[in-house]
């Protein structure tokens, strides 16, 4: 076992061999990714984090081969990852995620996430054949065509159950104000876009995680826009409106920022 994690160039060998072996496993993760953009909308919507994860994972599976002497059969069996888990905490993986903008955990996290929802779907869709042999409404995550594309940003993954969960503990109403007119989507729910009261790009900067239900709120289109595109003054009137009703939820579950420190955020 050879106990080093190093950083892999795009022109690698093993890289693009990694990339055909696990077409299929990887294109289906990038579409998981960005099928999440679709709840975290807004500024973020076209990060490409999704092909950027792709992209990353696979180089993590070529330190997986290197590391361990043999790709894994499966890639997303318990052993697999139980195996990458390991790899996260070596010293040579903390250092060269830190290096590379910690692309490498946010990818292996991201992916962690995705086998777990994945796994979920299965089971529920088993249940739904014992009640039911009817299988046109069972969804499943599309697979998209990769396509070659530049990535010049780092994304950190975001939970799509903290979003959902802070939509439905709003009644699927903007939280800025409730009485703003919201469309439908195909499914039925009010279209909303949910966003982090602290951004996520300061994630670094908190000992807990700040992608959690007491930092995300449910805005419409047009707020979410407003919030971060509108002037100083009237962007500051939101932000202050949605911490003064946020502020005591962030403290008990830890996250300590004051209004100055949070204002200062959007003007970067």
């Amino acid at each position: 076992m050879k106990n080093v994690f190093t950083h892999i160039d795009a022109n690698d060998n093993d890289y693009k061999r990694i990339l055909k072996k696990y077409q299929s496993v990887l294109d289906n993760y990038k579409a998981y990714e960005e099928n999440l953009s679709d709840i975290n909308a807004g500024a973020n919507n076209k990060s490409n984090k999704g092909l950027s994860y792709k992209n990353s994972l696979a180089k993590i599976l070529v330190n997986y081969e290197r590391i361990y002497g043999k790709a894994p059969e499966d890639p997303s069996s318990k052993k697999t990852i139980d195996d990458l888990k390991k790899i996260q905490t070596m010293p040579s993986f903390i250092m060269v995620n830190q290096q590379k903008g910690r692309f490498y955990n946010a990818a292996l996290e991201g992916y962690f996430n995705y086998i777990s929802h994945r796994n979920l779907q299965l089971v529920m869709q088993s249940k739904k054949k014992i009640v039911s042999k009817k299988s046109d409404q069972r969804k499943y995550i599309p697979i998209y065509k990769s396509k070659k594309e530049q990535i010049t940003s780092y994304y950190y993954p975001r939970d799509q159950r903290f979003s959902l969960i802070a939509m439905e503990s709003n009644n699927w109403q903007c939280f800025f104000n409730k009485k703003h007119e919201l469309f439908k989507k195909d499914d039925g729910t009010p279209y909303l876009e949910a966003h982090h009261i602290i951004p996520m790009k300061y994630y670094e900067e908190f000992n807990i995680s700040i992608d959690q239900p007491c930092n995300i709120v449910p805005l419409c289109p047009n707020c979410h826009r407003k919030i971060h595109h509108a002037q100083k003054h009237d962007r500051n009137k939101m932000i202050k409106n949605l911490y003064n009703r946020r502020v005591n939820k962030l403290k008990q579950n830890h996250i300590n920022i004051n209004l100055k420190q949070l204002l200062s955020y959007y003007d970067e």
